[in-house]
């Protein structure tokens, strides 16, 4: 746990979140969002996988201080650095108290990217320290993703995802249902890790008799297949990779009337242009298994999305560059603290001389009253001569209180 003694962190008091103690500035590398080649050099409405793990983020039960002040993470916010008194809208994937790691969903407007002139960083501000509560399972949180998708399905369940916690299928009966969708240009996005090789394994489907649809799975030689039904007509289109067992891939199929783009972790699989891929098939969509009820996946499936627009391959390329090494993906600065509300614990620093009392002996002149935490710096005394309440009492090695008479 970080206490400033003596040297003050000075964080620009303009432009904090209402009630945030402390923040961090996150800028994603320009140089690793891709680009189309068009005079249009920023992606709308991107979704930033962001991981930050840092002992300062830790709740811990006995801690004297914690500044993450919930125990499950919830008094967090982002904002961008160019409109940082203004919150994005963004969704906790998973938190953990001890190692201080927190993973979560932020939904920006703008993504520039690596051939842009624009004079903007692609930066974002994340908050943290506040009485202000995120609830991540809110019906208004989840909507934002409607913006793009027409589902998005996180599992959380008991296994480990790539992302947060996935669903484990077990390759006999497992099999999840999701609502039809009727978009003419759609992207199927998912993480997949086989448990077994050597077996055909459908990821989704939503094929119907005598109309049509699509199935993506993978094949005996553990390659992946998207099938693509119109009526009478059948198209099959096989990826040129082999997938090995208990590895993640990330899988994507986007498809609108004149295009079809299969990658697999950034990669083309298989591209085409040419008219006639996209019907309406307004049926129930089948992740894990057949629509008959056979070739069940025997593995794990994690962040499922079907995207309302056909993306291009350098938004699908950046997605997973992302997704992939969330980390790499951007760099953080130091921490910054807003000066303008009270300490959680205030420090006595003994600037002149050991009397308790005196504001002048305190960090940044700032005497506690009572009912605070308080922190004796390293190796001073504090005299106390009169009664005095103290919440909790931080003694740094060598540190002394001595009660006086009045």
């Amino acid at each position: 746990m970080l206490f400033f003694f003596g040297l003050k962190c000075e964080a620009q008091q303009l432009g904090w979140l209402h009630g945030y103690r402390y923040r961090k500035k996150i800028t994603i590398d320009k140089s690793k969002v891709e680009h189309t080649g068009t005079p249009v050099n920023h992606w709308k409405d991107f979704y930033v996988l962001v991981e930050l793990e840092d002992p300062a983020l830790r709740h811990l039960e006995d801690a004297f201080e914690n500044k993450i002040t919930h125990p499950e993470g919830l008094d967090i916010a982002f904002s961008t650095a160019i409109a940082s008194v203004a919150p994005l809208k963004f969704q906790l994937v998973s938190y953990n108290a001890q190692t201080g790691k927190l993973v979560c969903w932020v939904l920006l407007d703008e993504l520039y990217t690596k051939n842009s002139t624009v004079d903007k960083n692609n930066s974002l501000y994340f908050f943290y320290g506040s009485a202000v509560l995120h609830q991540p399972h809110d019906p208004i949180v989840k909507s934002m993703w409607d913006k793009v998708y027409h589902h998005v399905e996180h599992f959380n369940e008991t296994a480990q995802g790539k992302i947060g916690a996935g669903k484990s299928f077990n390759g006999v009966s497992d099999q999840k249902l999701i609502k039809p969708h009727t978009n003419l240009d759609y992207t199927l996005s998912a993480w997949i890790k086989l448990s077994q090789s050597g077996q055909e394994q459908m990821i989704m489907s939503n094929d119907s008799a005598g109309v049509g649809g699509y199935q993506l799975k993978v094949d005996k030689e553990n390659k992946l297949v998207f099938t693509f039904k119109r009526f009478a007509s059948v198209r099959t289109f096989i990826g040129s990779s082999v997938l090995k067992t208990n590895e993640w891939n990330y899988v994507n199929i986007s498809l609108n009337s004149s295009r079809f783009i299969f990658l697999r972790n950034g990669s083309t699989e298989y591209s085409k242009i040419e008219s006639g891929f996209s019907v309406v098939v307004p049926a129930q969509v089948v992740v894990g298994a057949s629509k008959t009820g056979d070739q069940y996946f025997n593995g794990i499936i994690d962040d499922l999305k079907i995207s309302k627009i056909a993306k291009p391959t350098a938004l699908l390329i950046t997605e997973y560059v992302n997704q992939m090494d969330p980390k790499s993906f951007y760099s953080v600065e130091a921490e910054e603290v807003n000066l303008q509300l009270a300490p959680y614990a205030y420090t006595f620093l003994g600037t002149i001389n050991s009397v308790y009392l005196s504001q002048t002996n305190w960090y940044d002149g700032v005497y506690p009253g009572n009912n605070k935490n308080i922190i004796i710096n390293a190796g001073l005394p504090a005299a106390i001569s009169t009664n005095v309440v103290i919440n909790k009492l931080k003694l740094e090695p060598g540190a002394q209180i001595h009660l006086t008479g009045q």
